[in-house]
């Protein structure tokens, strides 16, 4: 074994060539983070690239038969430079160009993809929305879906945001507010990663975006502000700023945001219980306010050239009112008319305050080593308390006596401590490695209470006072391989154990849960002749319950129904296989396949007394198919460009829970389009518009309508100010009729419910976006600790 290892190491290296050079302009003055880029023999495609350094040096293995390297840098002229057999040394000149900015956008728009072994690379300067901001950029991306709040990876059912190689610590409505007040010129690069390895902690059928960010700018002070206001059914604003700074060896960015906003539906659920004959019928109005604010400190000091301290702090504060006012009629069948109606009048407000804190180290040795050890806490306190009073009413609505009142109070205060270390390593040719091991512990407390009759007295029966500790230690490996230029390999693992101790304090009740998982991944990407590419994924991962999912509280929603959590959910496992096609980079074709043992999900159970439960379950066997096409191109000399998707889902699901049984498939087709259009360069002013349709689809016992949303935006560029005015729209089908009314059927041997939901479908709104400071000022790196995974699960 050893003497073929050291065969195969001499055969590497004489297979590939080590190229070194000094980048310099006409003054012979050092280039400092110019993009080096190693292009295929015979193509316009890039085989790989590297950034010189501060002194222009930079250092690239070539593949073999490759023999050019194209160099480009802004405020330069774009170069190409043939590599000869005995060149290792260079000196390359670059020339000072105005137009250089103009030319290397256009060419880009060739290299504009670069496919990895699990992730597509798109080049930032080939987006045509490169002037706008990020969320705005990311719409265009391949592989990436518009949605109404953010983006999506296509085919995936859970999309998480990193940044320069680090989960995001901010709440979605924080880092929807970031991402549209970050310029898209801050932005190097866009990493989509459709089966992340397994040094990636995460769970179920997830993909990653990777933003990394400009590292090649001056020092000073550059931020943005932005501000919307939008009407639905009222009116709502949001504000946000986003400030970096960097000077000598410091680095920073400060962002901070607040938005204010409501919500507003009208529902209506009639349901038929089919054994006893009997019908109740319920109508409500939801009316509600959120507040949201969010502050964000990161700092980096970069302590040697090899390493770098950082640390991060976020606040954030969540609130909100909610009034549901309505009736609920109970009728014997057949006849018409109600036997008796309740009167709901449900009042709801929370409060969420968090704060989070991160320590990182990272060191590098040359691009051949690395190590980073970060330590994390996270603690968040979730204040919720609501009062329902329930009237006997006649048929003109008027009360005749209280049929119940009672008051809930649901705090919940979660802890997590967590740290990461992850050590890499490039063997020279023979294989990268990526090891390292990462771990938390969390707790959650819910003091949940249940107050009734005058006075609301403390009910200590339904009350409950739930905990649960959690701890999960995990280590990973990742080794992958280059043979040639055309081949690229790898295998990978994860090793998770993981211990729940839960504690029903209430009735002194305690239950531990215990096992150990072991999650293998392989990859293998095959550069077929041309533009041709093939790649496999084989990954598997575990879906733990969120620790709402565990409690059992009881949280009644309505005379007839209440929603709870179940202690005794276990993990559920999938894996998954994932192949692609791509071609020029412009036409991605996948299909995965994937097995879920004990999927997580909620179902409507009867009980006692005509009472219907929201319980949680784990509900068997679900074996899932997705086919997607992703079509990115441009036309009419890159003043309009198309991203549009179209995937094929079909999940069969087998099993039973809490008595029902289940076996059936569920298929639907979901299609999106994104385009841009350029209507006048010269006067700044462009136009996107982006539609996605959903046909009809089933989950578990419940079937959901087709759907349509229509997005419109007009923009406006006046220097460093931009202004948009945008339209939104969801639509609706059932009885062949379009509608803005949402319509879920549900049923299973018992029950048949229909639900009627018409909310906020329409939105108008303006944006002002205006950007301040120094130019090519560096967007600081957004770090996160190890515990933002597990953050999600809080709730």
């Amino acid at each position: 074994m050893i003497i073929a290892l050291i065969l195969l190491r001499q055969w590497a290296g004489l297979a590939q060539k080590d190229v070194k050079g000094l980048l310099l302009d006409a003054e012979e003055k050092s280039v400092p983070y110019a993009t080096v880029s190693e292009m295929r023999a015979g193509t316009d495609e890039v085989a790989q690239v590297v950034v010189s350094g501060e002194d222009g040096s930079f250092a690239i293995r070539m593949q073999p038969g490759n023999t050019r390297l194209y160099i480009t840098c802004i405020g330069y002229a774009p170069q190409k430079v043939d590599v000869g057999a005995e060149d290792t040394n260079l000196k390359i000149v670059l020339a000072h160009a105005d137009y250089a900015l103009d030319e290397v956008l256009v060419t880009a728009q060739k290299q504009a993809v670069r496919l990895g072994t699990d992730r597509l690379i798109y080049e930032m300067a080939a987006s045509p929305l490169r002037d706008r901001t990020a969320m705005d950029a990311l719409r265009y991306v391949p592989l990436l879906v518009p949605e109404t709040e953010g983006v999506s990876i296509l085919g995936k059912n859970a999309t998480v945001f990193y940044i320069n190689g680090r989960r995001s610590y901010m709440s979605q409505t924080a880092l929807l507010s970031y991402l549209q007040t970050l310029p898209a010129e801050r932005i190097r690069q866009i990493e989509v990663i459709t089966n992340p390895n397994s040094s990636f902690r995460g769970s179920g059928n997830f993909g990653v975006i990777n933003i990394l960010l400009n590292e090649n700018e001056n020092e000073g002070v550059k931020g943005s502000v932005q501000a919307r206001v939008w009407k639905t059914h009222y009116v709502k604003t949001g504000e946000s700023v986003n400030l970096d700074y960097r000077m000598g060896k410091w680095s920073s960015n400060v962002s901070a945001g607040l938005a204010v906003s409501s919500d507003w539906k009208r529902s209506d659920v009639e349901t038929v219980y089919k054994k006893d004959v009997l019908k109740t019928a319920s109508s409500s109005l939801t009316d509600g306010s959120n507040q949201s604010y969010y502050a964000g400190v990161i700092a980096d000091y970069k302590a040697t050239e090899r390493a770098t301290l950082g640390f991060v702090a976020s606040a954030s504060f969540a609130g909100g009112k909610w009034n549901e006012r309505g009736q609920t009629d109970f009728l014997t069948l057949p006849a018409s008319r109600a036997d008796s109606i309740i009167g709901i009048d449900y009042r709801s407000t929370s409060g969420v305050p968090e704060m989070a804190v991160n320590a990182n180290y990272r060191v590098a040795w040359g691009a051949r080593q690395y190590l980073n050890i970060d330590a994390d806490y996270l603690n968040n306190l979730n204040r919720q308390q609501s009062a329902n009073v329930l009237n006997y009413l006649d048929e003109s609505q008027r009360p005749l006596g209280v049929y119940d009142a009672f008051e809930q109070k649901n705090p919940q205060q979660s802890s997590i401590w967590s740290g990461r270390i992850e050590y890499g390593h490039s063997l020279q040719g023979l294989a990268n490695v990526q090891a390292g091991v990462d771990a938390y512990y969390s707790t959650i407390d819910n003091d949940d209470q249940y107050r009734t009759g005058e006075g609301s007295v403390y009910d200590p029966v339904r009350s409950n006072h739930f905990a649960v500790h959690e701890w999960t230690p995990a280590l990973f490996v990742n080794v992958s391989r280059d043979w040639g230029d055309k081949v690229r390999a790898g295998i990978g693992g994860r090793l998770e154990y993981t211990r729940y101790e839960g504690m029903q304090r209430t009735i002194d009740e305690r239950f531990t849960h215990e096992y150990v998982r072991a999650l293998p991944t392989v990859y293998l990407n095959y550069m077929l002749a041309g533009s041709h590419r093939l790649s496999y994924n084989l990954s598997t991962r575990t879906s733990r319950p969120a620790f709402s999912a565990l409690n059992p509280f009881k949280v009644y929603t309505s005379p007839n129904s209440y929603r709870t959590g179940n202690p005794y959910l276990y993990p559920s496992k999938a894996f998954s296989h994932y192949f692609q096609y791509a071609l020029r980079s412009t036409y991605f074709l996948s299909a995965e396949y994937g097995r879920t043992n004990g999927e997580i999900s909620r179902l409507d159970l009867l009980k006692e007394d005509n009472m219907i439960e929201n319980k949680y379950v784990n509900m068997g066997t679900t074996d899932n198919f997705c086919a997607t096409l992703n079509i990115n191109t441009a036309y009419g000399d890159g003043r309009g460009n198309l991203n549009v998707s179209v995937a094929y889902n079909r999940k069969h699901i087998q099993g039973g829970a809490e008595g029902l049984s289940f076996d059936y498939i569920s298929e639907y087709l979901h299609a999106n389009l994104s385009h841009n259009l350029t209507v006048s360069k010269r006067r700044g002013l462009t136009c996107n518009t982006w539609v996605s349709v959903t046909t009809p689809q089933k989950n578990a016992n419940t079937l959901y309508p087709t759907s349509m949303n229509i997005n419109l935006d007009l923009n406006k560029r006046l220097g460093q100010w931009q202004i948009g005015l945008y339209a939104f729209a969801v639509s609706y089908v059932y009885d062949r009729q379009w509608t803005q009314t949402w319509k879920q059927i549900y049923e299973t041997e018992d029950l048949l419910k229909h639900t009627f939901r018409k909310g906020e479908a329409t939105s108008l709104g303006l944006r002002i976006l205006y950007n301040f400071g120094k130019t090519q000022v560096e967007g600081s790196r957004q770090r996160n600790g190890s515990n933002a995974t597990v953050k999600s699960r809080v709730r």
